[in-house]
């Protein structure tokens, strides 16, 4: 144990959770009023995310499947019901059947990198993308 080094570590805690904090404050600001909004995405990796804001969240992958054209319908028929207005893709995924969806429900494909070292900003911008349903400069 760096018994020599807590105090520092402990600071580096506190300043981290101060982040975190300001982060959250942040996005729930943004997205005051939106629960229950949805928004579809390539991959399930704003599980947590929609969970913490009370948004639906309908990922295009199942159990890290490609769609079969049955599951597409009902992701189509699913978006539709719920005004789903934002594709989130990933630049890991590809974006084909994100493609097709927006098609299908004249949606807008909005690329995004949750895994960034830069993570707030990134998830503050998620949530002004899910709040204006596009891209914002």
């Amino acid at each position: 144990m760096d018994v020599e080094s807590i105090e520092f570590y402990e600071d580096r805690l506190d300043s981290l959770l101060r982040y975190i904090h300001g982060v959250d404050e942040k996005v729930s600001k943004l997205l005051k009023g939106m629960e229950g909004t949805a928004f579809a995405i390539a991959h399930p990796s704003l599980t947590r995310f929609a969970e913490q804001y009370g948004l639906k969240q309908f990922c295009i992958e199942q159990a890290g499947k490609e769609p079969t054209p049955q599951s597409m319908l009902e992701l189509v028929r699913k978006c539709r019901e719920n005004n789903v207005k934002v594709i989130l893709v990933q630049p890991e995924f590809g974006k084909q059947n994100a493609e097709a969806l927006a098609r299908e429900i004249g949606g807008t494909i909005v690329e995004i990198n949750p895994l960034t070292a830069e993570w707030g900003k990134e998830m503050i911008r998620i949530a002004q993308v899910l709040r204006d349903g596009r891209e914002t400069d």
